[in-house]
């Protein structure tokens, strides 16, 4: 979504505001990504982790329950034409883009470059580095009398 808001923002009414939809939407998946992780590091039952683990992947579902909660009529659920690709980078001529499209452009790769790397090379290894880093030790408070 970013990048087709940044080849395309003269298609969009303010393409800053479809820019940050997108943001918040990849910021928020790799967040929840990792703080799902740290915390299932953190636990020492087998079972704990497996029943955390399907309890996080149906949170993760709740869009999903709303749009299938619209009803058939709803505008979102009507059939459409899908968004063309009418530009990519290559075909844009250099005069037409602004500064906001290099910085939209900029952050768009800067984020894909970092989702990419994390779940294909360091998500496997942070199961390893985790339980090192956080303590899981149980607690036991002394009350002083």
């Amino acid at each position: 979504m970013m990048k087709y808001v940044s080849n395309h923002a003269h298609n969009f009414s303010n393409p800053f505001y479809a820019f940050f939809v997108a943001f918040m939407q990849s910021i928020g998946g790799l967040a929840a990504e990792i703080f799902c992780i740290i915390f299932l590091c953190s636990l020492n039952d087998p079972i704990n982790i497996i029943i955390r683990f399907v309890a996080f992947a149906s949170i993760g579902k709740v869009d999903d329950f709303y749009a299938s909660a619209l009803s058939p009529d709803h505008k979102l659920k009507k059939d459409s034409d899908p968004m063309e690709i009418e530009n990519n980078r290559r075909k844009l001529d250099q005069n037409d883009r602004k500064c906001a499209n290099y910085t939209a452009r900029f952050v768009y790769k800067t984020i894909r470059i970092l989702y990419s790397s994390f779940i294909f090379y360091f998500l496997p290894y942070m199961a390893l580095f985790i339980p090192q880093i956080i303590d899981t030790k149980p607690v036991n408070h002394v009350i002083a009398a």
